[in-house]
């Protein structure tokens, strides 16, 4: 088996092998719902933990030449001409919907009892 054919097989057995355990226990011996985030977290990353086991041990091609370095100083024209046409005050509204994410637990958008198991 090539070494590509093993990495993409070893990616679907994390990911596929990791996620329906993962269901199964939540539902069926804990009996949540799979709505609930606590059951959607793990489930969401088992691919990202299948892609690192198979870059990292099975590849061994490490992360250097993964694309993931942040180059802001070429790209943010870019983004500058890609948001503006589309958003009026657009400078305000990136900045806050940016961060609505972070801060909706503060004033009490979201709730965390109304995801509690047995409900």
């Amino acid at each position: 088996m090539s070494l590509r054919v093993r990495g993409i097989v070893v990616f679907l057995v994390v990911a596929f092998g990791g996620t329906w355990p993962c269901l199964f226990l939540a539902r069926w011996v804990m009996g949540w719902s799979l709505v609930n985030p606590l059951v959607q977290l793990p489930v969401a990353m088992m691919p990202a933990l299948g892609a690192v086991v198979v870059r990292r041990w099975v590849t061994r091609e490490g992360f250097a030449a993964a694309g993931l370095r942040l180059r802001l100083h070429g790209a943010w024209s870019h983004r500058l001409l890609a948001e503006a046409p589309y958003r009026e005050n657009w400078h305000h509204k990136s900045a806050i919907g940016e961060s609505g994410g972070a801060i909706q637990p503060i004033p009490g958008r979201w709730r965390l009892e109304r995801w509690t198991p047995g409900r």
